[in-house]
């Protein structure tokens, strides 16, 4: 837990609030078509926006990701010499909006997996 709080608050909240919309999306249009009855077809097409919303918070994860390696690279060089465990540090607290933002892509992906599984059977 300590590792997500030190990293970067801006985008670790960003996701975080992706990862809620996720989880509001899903409920809110799962329990709209169970209650739809035989108007089904526009909640499921609103489902398949799971995808898009868990790629939107690996997407997010990976440009922080990025943006930290660049900012490692420059204070290397400012700073000419610095220790070999400092950079892993920096590195390892750079890893963890991506790995973060992984797991929402992956949990959005069983989700929709989920969804096909309920609601796109024959009746």
């Amino acid at each position: 837990m300590k590792t997500l709080i030190s990293s970067n608050p801006f985008f670790m909240g960003i996701i975080t609030l992706i990862l809620l919309v996720l989880l509001a999306w899903f409920v809110y249009h799962s329990i709209s078509i169970k209650k739809a009855g035989k108007n089904k077809e526009q909640g499921i097409g609103k489902l398949k926006f799971l995808n898009s919303i868990g790629l939107l918070a690996l997407v997010l994860g990976t440009l922080h990701q990025l943006i930290s390696w660049y900012s490692i690279i420059h204070a290397i060089e400012e700073a000419g010499d610095i220790t070999f465990n400092i950079i892993l540090t920096a590195l390892g607290n750079s890893m963890v909006p991506l790995i973060y933002g992984l797991s929402i892509y992956l949990l959005a992906l069983i989700l929709w997996l989920i969804s096909n599984l309920l609601f796109n059977q024959k009746q």
